[in-house]
């Protein structure tokens, strides 16, 4: 382990009063070493085994659990209660040597070097397993029988989950390498239509003829703002509680005659998610004020905000913090093209509720 100081009397969430529309960067990193050389930590008993994740797609072999002394080979319950309770816990396992020597499909490089930005791991839950038909190796003919439609807005988050929820749709079992920019994205895939646009600011008001006709709104933000807290929670308490609720408005059924009184029981529900803020490197170029600390500080506490409205929150950080100096391999704050991109979308798909479960074996 190599620990260094980043920052000089440096408090990691501290909040300054900046001039509008200018870009507030922190002090230069230090990248002072602190100890003269690499600290050597023996974090496993030797009684611990390693664990392998079985070769993708592979339906010969069985599905172990990371805590294999108490799960073994026993049939794991679904991720979705977890992943939905904000509970779900896992970690990234070394694949065995045949995946690396003998990858299924291209991984991706980085963008400046030959070195793999994916494919050294592979995320893992503990005890559980995604069963979901929206999974890389399984048949998402489920996932696009019934209507759908599905808008993504918000920054280039927002564009990557767009890219990889199509891919994955589309069963195309390759790894999506690129998040090509674009304001707007659409895409049919079956019976589901997705729409993305970017509105990183979120600046275009809530109308019915905009955005009343999606069964799922997926938002990402925050990812180009340094305001200070107390004025980003202010614009997502408004986000959180407006925007269900006009949703709600735009879909209720009205009556033949145009009358007044509509039937509020048989109003369609429209489902809302957050992506909230990936994990960025420490040594992220830009060294500006999306500092580790903050986005953890701004994650926590907007993502209790989003689910005491109802709204589901994708724990993108918790995914992306083990592997962002992988995210350093492309433009740093991208995930796509890292391990990180195939548990995103599998949590992802799962909340939309359109695929039909099978088995991890199957």
């Amino acid at each position: 382990m190599n620990a260094s100081l980043l920052y000089e009397d440096y408090e990691a969430v501290k909040e300054r009063d900046v001039e509008p529309g200018t870009w507030p960067k922190d002090l230069p990193l230090l990248l002072r070493p602190l100890t003269p050389a690499p600290v050597e930590l023996d974090l496993c008993s030797p009684a611990c085994h390693a664990y392998v994740p079985p070769h993708l797609g592979d339906k010969s072999l069985s599905i172990l659990s990371a805590v294999r002394s108490a799960i073994g080979h026993r049939r794991l319950p679904s991720c979705s209660e977890a992943a939905r309770r904000g509970t779900l816990r896992g970690g990234y396992f070394p694949v065995g040597m045949f995946d690396l020597l003998y990858p299924e499909h291209r991984q991706p490089v980085g963008w400046d070097s030959t070195r793999l930005s994916a494919g050294h791991t592979r995320w893992t839950p503990f005890v559980c397993e995604w069963r979901s038909d929206g999974r890389r190796v399984a048949n998402p003919a489920s996932c696009i029988a019934k209507e759908h439609r599905l808008l993504l807005i918000g920054d280039s988050h927002a564009r990557a989950m767009f890219d990889l929820v199509s891919h994955r749709l589309s069963g195309n079992k390759t790894i999506v390498q690129k998040s090509v920019k674009s304001a707007h994205k659409n895409a049919t895939r079956g019976n589901v239509h997705l729409d993305f646009t970017f509105n990183p600011f979120l600046n275009k008001t809530f109308t019915c003829e905009r955005f009343g006709g999606y069964d799922t709104i997926a938002v990402s933000t925050t990812a180009l703002n340094c305001a200070t807290y107390d004025t980003l929670r202010k614009e997502l308490e408004h986000l959180f509680s407006a925007w269900p609720r006009l949703a709600y408005e735009c879909r209720r059924p009205i009556t033949p005659r145009n009358l007044a009184i509509l039937d509020s029981s048989t109003a369609r529900a429209t489902g809302f998610i957050w992506l909230n803020l990936p994990a960025f490197h420490p040594q992220l170029h830009r060294h500006d004020c999306r500092t580790g600390p903050r986005l953890h500080f701004w994650n926590e506490r907007f993502g209790r905000l989003a689910r005491r409205h109802g709204w589901e929150v994708v724990d993108v950080e918790s995914l992306t913090k083990p592997i962002a100096i992988d995210m350093t391999l492309g433009d740093g704050v991208h995930y796509i093209g890292t391990d990180a991109a195939e548990p995103a979308a599998d949590d992802f798909i799962d909340r939309l509720g359109l695929c039909g479960e099978t088995s991890a074996r199957d």
